[in-house]
């Protein structure tokens, strides 16, 4: 878990010359819930000359495969000893950060103040740091995110998602008798869809300067074809590398729904 990799890091980090007072615990974990034991580990570097504070980060956890790995050396690679999973991602980003602290506290190499941030649940869905707080971080000028990839490559943006689910309830009747009593979730869903894509909204999603995606995937709904469907379910998402472009876009998928809900009655209105 988080809190052995944690306290292994914090007792290398104060063997190397960092000062328990430059390190904390933030309380994500209790946000989160669960069974989380440690929040993310924030160490900050006062700096030795003058500059903006700079973040590196990179996250604790791994995936279960990696449960009771052990890495061995064969040759020039680090592989798991059994079947398990290495667990690189992300434990090399932790070597790399410790690392990082240690060459510059040994070798005594100048340097601006400096942010390390080691973040628990990431595997799971960002869970630590979407409670990080800014203030916490020292409002640093800029930040490096160590996690996967090729090592020489350097990735400067990602699309951030929204990812969405949708209930759409009508009014069920018999449509072989009474099909006007009924009010069908799955037109409401088909008018929604038509009145998003018709605006630009769907899929390639292109206005001026701003680009981003979006589509819609799983969607469950009806159970008879003699019954006017009364609940349609369907899951989609949204991208952008633009928040308020990406916001605008969910925005669009929120709006066509409910004017898609509005416009379609029975019979009784």
């Amino acid at each position: 878990g988080e809190a052995a990799v944690a306290a292994l890091v914090i007792a290398k980090l104060i063997k190397c010359g960092c000062k328990k007072s430059w390190l904390r615990h933030d309380d994500a974990h209790k946000k989160i819930g669960g069974d989380y034991e440690v929040g993310n580990l924030i160490v900050r570097l006062p700096g030795t000359t003058r500059g903006s504070r700079r973040l590196f980060s990179g996250h604790m956890d791994t995936v279960p495969l990696c449960r009771g790995a052990v890495p061995v050396r064969r040759g020039n690679r680090i592989v798991p000893r059994t079947r398990t999973a290495l667990g690189g991602d992300n434990r090399t980003a932790v070597s790399c950060l410790v690392t990082i602290v240690e060459t510059l506290l040994h070798e005594k190499l100048p340097h601006p103040p400096l942010t390390f941030l080691f973040t628990v649940g990431e595997e799971v869905g960002l869970r630590g740091a979407r409670q990080v707080k800014s203030s916490d971080l020292g409002k640093p000028a800029m930040g490096f995110n160590y996690d996967g990839g090729d090592p020489a490559a350097i990735i400067i943006g990602a699309t951030g998602a929204d990812r969405w689910q949708a209930e759409v309830r009508g009014i069920s009747s018999h449509a072989g008798v009474h099909p006007e009593d009924g009010v069908s979730a799955a037109l409401i869903t088909s008018k929604a869809i038509s009145e998003i894509a018709a605006k630009g909204f769907f899929g390639d999603v292109r206005k001026g300067k701003k680009t981003g995606t979006s589509n819609v995937g799983p969607m469950q709904g009806g159970e008879a074809t003699n019954q006017v469907t009364d609940l349609m379910v369907l899951r989609g998402e949204c991208r952008s590398h633009d928040a308020a472009f990406l916001d605008r876009i969910t925005e669009a998928y929120r709006r066509s729904f409910e004017a898609a809900a509005a416009s379609v009655k029975n019979a009784a209105g």
